[in-house]
This record gives structure tokens, C-alpha cells and sequence, in this order.
């Protein structure tokens, strides 16, 4: 072989592994690593299962193949001379992620599945974020650096997580726009004490972002309740606490039953699908969203500890479910998208109601989106680094009393914060 066949054979080779890399990548995103099959990847390259694992030797090896390609450059922070000029390190630092939007969704779905090589991946990002604002942070606020990283890291995180689960492929363009630009900076700007930036020409709060989904409800007829109701609960405990593990494609009826201590047709005659089994678990999780928002009116007279503590009760209560939720919009599940499109309007509206009694206009709105960022990047970090006992965590004294520090300084700012 002479050496001009040989450079296309390589070419070929690198375009062929390129190729199972992106297909794995979106299959694993969609359907889950659980769900995912060499066989699937396969054949939807219209390969053989010898021809991928010629290039991967096994599922495994190539998932890892995938983590180390998610490589982020990121230049560490040198010269800065102004809290303001480490805000234009740390917007640079979040957009530096979003060009990686596609591969870090399918990280997060399976670090919602306690996923360890995942999890590493994401504990040395944090890891590198901190030593490199470290120094700054140090030299312009003192002892309060560590909790503004704290703080930057939840905030950051949530802003991150939350562009994914709204807008789903379409989150790097969106991210793009100035709306979306200036509303990352001003939620940095928070919990620095710094004023609305002069170059802010359209304010984030003035331009709400849509989602992809509708929001729209669940549909009103229902199939008729079947058999005991013990029974039925059962069954739907097993699974969701299975489906948020490893994913709805990754489960099947065989393994719910065998956590119920039942046979497969007694699964099938409560539930005749994994769809009917799923559509049972939304309905579950409205009746239950709408008992608990009966006193959200009361958002006006509740301090930052009580909205804190209603968060984070809520999401230790319901913590299955929510992994679930997440991880079938990460999936496309339109349902799914559209009831977190109605819980995140009616926490907006809970909290705009305590913020708007101290602060008026575009001020209430920054810290709405500033303390809905930082709730939800608190909890969903809480719920990758344990996840086992995620639910007896976020119902800690030190886990509320943190997580109250960091809600402080971002809606009044580094000076209000009680130092622990």
C-alpha cells in the first residue's frame, strides 16, 4: 500500500471514529447510557457491532473516550485589576462551557444517574473554577473569597443547567444573544455588590426567555385505576426510583417487578406499558405540585429561610421524581419539559412576591433570576454528589444554613452575609 492509500485509510478510519463518537454521544444523551447498546450505535451508522468495537473495545471504553473529549480551554485569569474585570473572566469562562452545550448534557443526565466517571469529570471542573478565582476573589473581598465561590459555582452552574433543560439544542444560539449575555452578567454582578453594568443595552429581565416546549397541561381523561391501591403506588415507586436512575429505556418491566416483589404480569395488569407507567408517575407528580401550591401566595410574607427551607424540603421530598423529570427533558419527553416549564413560572412568581416588597422593577427581577439559578444549581449539585442519600442531606441544618448564605449574598449582596 503505497503512502497515499494508506493517509485515506487513516482518514477514513479517524472520520468513522468521529462519527461513532457523535452517534454515541446523542444516543447516550437521549435514551441514557443504560440505554443505550453497541448494537444500536451500530446500527444507526449502518455499521456492524465487530466495526464498532474494532474502533471501542467495549460500551464502556468508548463512554470514556467521550468524557475525554469534552476538553474545555479555559485561559486562568492574569492581570485582573477590578471585580469588574473579573466579571468579564468569569461570562467568558460560562460561555467557554456553552460551545459545549451538546456533550455536557450528556454528562448531566448521567451524573443525575450517579454516574462516577462523570461525576470526576465535573468535580475537577469546580475544581479548576476555584483555584483560578481564588487569588482574585482573595485580594478584592478578603475572607468572603470562599463563600463567593461558593456562590459563583451554584449560581453559574444552575444558569448553565437551566439553558439546556429550556432550550435543548437550541441553548448555544440562544446563549448567544445579548439578552442571554447580559442576564449572566448581572447574576454575576449580584453577589458582588456591583451596579448594573453601563453596557447593558437591553436588560434580561426585559426580554423573558421562551421555552421550546409549551406549557401546556396534562390531558384531562385519564385511563381507569386498576387494581389495589397499595399495590399500584408500589409498582410506581419502584419505578421512578429505577427510571431516575438508569433512564426509562434503560429499565424494564422485568426489573420494576422484581423490586416490587411481583411477577411481570401483575406489573402489566396495573400498568399495560412503561408509557401508561410514565403517564401515571405525571399525573402522580401534578395532583402532588398542586397540593403543595396552595400557600405559594404567601410568597410576600416569607423570609429568604423560609423560601430556602421550601425549596430544598421540597426537592428532598420529592427527589426521585425530579431526577426523573430531568432526565426524560434531557430525553425530549415533551410532558416533561412542559411541567417544569409550570413549576419554574410558578417558583418566578413565589419569589417575585417576596422581592418585590424591597426592591422595585429590574432589581426585584435580577435577584428572581439570580436566587432561581443558585436554588437550582445548589440542589441539583447536592443531588449528583449524593446520590444515595441526597434527601436526608438537603434536610441538614448546615445544608440550609449554607445554602441561606449563598441566597443571601446574591440578593443583598457580599457585605450582608454572616461569615460562619
Amino acid at each position: 500500500m503505497g503512502p497515499r492509500a494508506s493517509s485515506s485509510h487513516e482518514r477514513n478510519a479517524l472520520q468513522t471514529r468521529r462519527a461513532i463518537l457523535d452517534t454515541a454521544r446523542e444516543l447516550f444523551r437521549r435514551n441514557g447510557y443504560a440505554g443505550t447498546t453497541v448494537h444500536s450505535i451500530a446500527e444507526r451508522l449502518q455499521l456492524t457491532d465487530p466495526a464498532v468495537y474494532y474502533y471501542f473495545g467495549s460500551k464502556q471504553q468508548l463512554w470514556q473516550d467521550l468524557l475525554e473529549d469534552v476538553v474545555v480551554a479555559t485561559l486562568p485569569p492574569q492581570g485582573i485589576q477590578s471585580p469588574a474585570e473579573l466579571v468579564d473572566w468569569l461570562v467568558g469562562f460560562f460561555f467557554a462551557y456553552v460551545d459545549h452545550a451538546e456533550p455536557m448534557a450528556m454528562l448531566f443526565r448521567e451524573q443525575l444517574g450517579g454516574d462516577r466517571a462523570s461525576g470526576d469529570y465535573r468535580e475537577h471542573v469546580e475544581a479548576s473554577y476555584a483555584d483560578a478565582v481564588a487569588e482574585p476573589l482573595a485580594r478584592f473581598y478578603g475572607k468572603r473569597a470562599p463563600l463567593l465561590i461558593q456562590t459563583m459555582t451554584t449560581m453559574l452552574s444552575g444558569m448553565f443547567w437551566d439553558g439546556i433543560l429550556t432550550f435543548g439544542s437550541k441553548f448555544r444560539d440562544v446563549a448567544m444573544e445579548e439578552p442571554f449575555r447580559a442576564r449572566v452578567r448581572r447574576a454575576i454582578e449580584l453577589p458582588l455588590g456591583l451596579p448594573r453594568s453601563a453596557n447593558h443595552c437591553e436588560p434580561a429581565w426585559q426580554a423573558p426567555l421562551q421555552p421550546t416546549a409549551p406549557n401546556v397541561a396534562r390531558p384531562v381523561q385519564a385511563p381507569p385505576v386498576r387494581g389495589r391501591t397499595a399495590t399500584r403506588n408500589r409498582i410506581l415507586e419502584a419505578a421512578t426510583e429505577l427510571f431516575s436512575i438508569n433512564g426509562v429505556d434503560g429499565t424494564s418491566v422485568r426489573a420494576i417487578a422484581e423490586r416490587c416483589g411481583l411477577s411481570d404480569p401483575a406489573v402489566y395488569y396495573y400498568f399495560p406499558s412503561k408509557s401508561a407507567l410514565l403517564d401515571a408517575l405525571w399525573d402522580a407528580r401534578l395532583e402532588a405540585r398542586t397540593e403543595r401550591s396552595s400557600g405559594a401566595d404567601e410568597g410576600a410574607t416569607l423570609s429568604l429561610a423560609g423560601i430556602v427551607d421550601a425549596a430544598l424540603d421540597s426537592a428532598a421530598q420529592m427527589d426521585s421524581q425530579l431526577r426523573l423529570l430531568l432526565r426524560q427533558v434531557l430525553a425530549g419527553d415533551q410532558a416533561a419539559q412542559a411541567m417544569r416549564n409550570q413549576s419554574k413560572a410558578q417558583w418566578h412568581d413565589y419569589l417575585m412576591a417576596y422581592m418585590s416588597t424591597a426592591f422595585e422593577g429590574a432589581e426585584a427581577l435580577d435577584r428572581v433570576d439570580g436566587v432561581l439559578a443558585t436554588t437550582m444549581g445548589t440542589i441539583l449539585l447536592a443531588q449528583m454528589e449524593h446520590p444515595l442519600d441526597f434527601a436526608s442531606h438537603a434536610r441538614s441544618a448546615s445544608f440550609h444554613a449554607e445554602t441561606l448564605a449563598i441566597v443571601t449574598t446574591v440578593v443583598h449582596g457580599p457585605e450582608q452575609c454572616e461569615l460562619s
